[in-house]
């Protein structure tokens, strides 16, 4: 699987983006993808190349909590925890499902 078909299945589940000013996650100005998962606690997906000719090729997998939901990419997180480095969608989709909120 290609990134772009991780980004289709990030947006399909829900996933804003968002950009990185500060580079929590990698360098700055980054695309991140975030969705909220309880009051304050987010799952966000962040390239994990810093040459930016291939961003983006493949994402780390973070359960990172926030003030605000517009903390995210302009100061650093409260809390950061990594849920998976080099995620892959096709090995490791069944880890993200048990964090995504549960469709009514």
């Amino acid at each position: 699987m290609n990134s772009s078909e991780g980004i289709d299945i990030l947006e399909a589940l829900g996933f804003q983006e968002k950009k990185d000013i500060i580079g929590s996650y990698c360098n700055k100005n980054r695309i991140i993808y975030f969705l909220k998962i309880h009051q304050n606690e987010f799952i966000v997906f962040s390239p994990n190349s810093f040459d930016k000719k291939n961003q983006p090729q493949n994402f780390d997998c973070w359960i990172d909590k926030y003030g605000i939901i517009d903390d995210i990419g302009v100061i650093p997180p409260i809390e950061s925890k990594i849920l998976k480095y080099s995620f892959d969608f096709e090995k490791h989709y069944e880890l993200l499902k048990q964090y995504l909120p549960k469709k009514k």
